[in-house]
């Protein structure tokens, strides 16, 4: 490192004293050329003993260099005769610390078995009581148990018999059931009976009829339809409301069983299929029933189950479609209570509408009547006027004839007496001739 140094010393001293030899003669190059030619020389010169100073400063780095590699080699293989020395060293000791190491497991392998011996055989003997006892009290246990069980088993036998019974029983009714969802007829027989049953909860039985022929050109009857007042009078001037069940039983079913299966592709296929079923019996009832102005510009289908109308809503566009292509209004069960109940109320208004002239004709005939009576009570007082004079007049002659009654008791003492033979006194026969008034005349009947 230190001739390297020197080397880069010696070096950069030329260096400076060539730059420091240009600088002079770009100076003076104008007044002085033998100075230029002179300090040229020099400068090759220099550069000549440069070269000679680096060849020589070469050879001696060089030197130096294999010096130094031969030193470092030879202090690298004692650096690894130690190592080794002490990897050996290292090597017997690791030998006997897994040697000591051993020895110490096998002896504390040995010492742990001969403990664990001892810990089993003390509980085995522990479990060989706790046995004896745990059997003792299963036993007793056990044979309460039994017959407790027994017991309830037999209680639960029972039971299940009866359930089995029940079950029979229910079978039976679902086996119906599905005979009545199976049949097409029957399927229909069950929805006509649930509008049958909504009528007759919601409408009066005159509001409604049953197998009705709606169209003069068709013998088709629609299973029931509401009698909707028309613009006459009569009792043939009705329009009807159509009113018909469908049931596509087997699509929804088959709808139903996708989504229980969790098939979304099939599931919307046969939500497909259904829509065009229910718009297929739509065309159909719209076709067969609507005919205005027999009946209403539109008709209901009824749905008898609400999860097929909660399908049907469901679905976009197709209540619209039924109501804007072919006039057919959906309904479930609690839809059509909610119409039928609607209609009710706009026949009880029309009702009480009509009924309306009736009761200013009534009320007319009253006030006539009323008029006939005022005049008949007006008679009656002139009437009960007269009664009342001809009574006050019975009075007071009655009163005259109780006093002449008591002056003829009178008379035994009073014939001894001068002037007896008179009965009467002139005061009684002026107030008998002055007491008729116009009243008795009036009520006098003529000869």
């Amino acid at each position: 490192m230190d001739t390297a140094f020197l080397i880069a010393a010696a070096l950069s001293s030329m260096a400076a004293v060539a730059m420091l030899a240009v600088l002079i003669v770009r100076s003076r190059s104008r007044s002085d050329p033998e100075l230029e030619s002179r300090l040229r020389e020099e400068l090759r010169q220099a550069r000549k003993d440069a070269a000679e100073s680096a060849a020589s400063l070469r050879t001696e780095l060089a030197g130096l260099l294999a010096a130094s590699a031969s030193s470092a080699s030879s202090a690298i293989g004692e650096i690894g005769k130690a190592q080794a020395e002490k990897i050996e060293s290292l090597r017997a000791s690791t030998d006997a610390l897994v040697a000591n190491a051993r020895r110490d497991a096998e002896s504390g392998r040995q010492l742990i078995e001969a403990r664990m011996k001892a810990l089993e055989e003390a509980n085995g003997r522990q479990m060989e009581e706790i046995r004896k006892v745990v059997e003792e009290k299963l036993n007793a246990s056990l044979e309460t148990g039994f017959a407790r069980s027994f017991a309830s088993v037999r209680e639960s036998l029972e039971a299940v018999q009866k359930g089995l019974g029940e079950m029979q029983v229910m079978a039976a009714g679902v086996g119906d059931i599905k005979k009545v969802l199976t049949n097409v007829k029957a399927r229909g027989t069950w929805g006509e009976m649930q509008i049958g049953a909504l009528l007759e909860e919601a409408l009066a039985p005159e509001q409604y009829s049953r197998n009705v022929k709606v169209r003069r050109d068709s013998d088709a009857m629609v299973e029931y339809a509401v009698k909707l007042p028309g613009r006459g009078e009569g009792a043939d001037s009705c329009v009807w409301l159509p009113i018909d069940s469908k049931f596509p039983t087997e699509d929804y079913q088959r709808l139903m069983e996708a989504l229980d299966a969790g098939d979304q592709v099939a599931a919307e296929a046969h939500s497909a299929g259904l829509a065009r079923k229910i718009e297929a019996s739509a065309r159909e009832i719209q076709e067969k029933y609507v005919s205005p102005p027999e009946t209403t510009d539109f008709a209901i289908m009824f749905l008898p189950t609400e999860g097929l109308y909660a399908e049907v809503l469901r679905r976009p566009g197709t209540v619209e479609r039924l109501q804007n292509s072919y006039r057919i209004l959906v309904a479930g069960p609690v839809t059509l209570l909610a119409m039928l109940t609607s209609l009710r109320l706009g026949f009880r208004t029309l009702a009480i509408e009509k009924r309306s002239s009736e009761a200013w004709k009534v009320l007319a005939g009253v006030k006539h009547e009323f008029e006939k009576f005022e005049d008949a009570l007006d008679r009656a007082s002139k009437h009960l006027a007269t009664a009342k004079n001809s009574l006050d007049t019975t009075s007071r002659r009655s009163r005259v004839l109780v006093r002449r009654l008591r002056s003829v008791e009178s008379l035994e003492g009073s014939f001894e007496e001068p002037g007896a033979s008179r009965l009467s006194s002139p005061d009684d026969d002026d107030l008998i001739e002055e007491e008729p008034s116009e009243g008795e005349d009036e009520a006098t009947p003529a000869p």
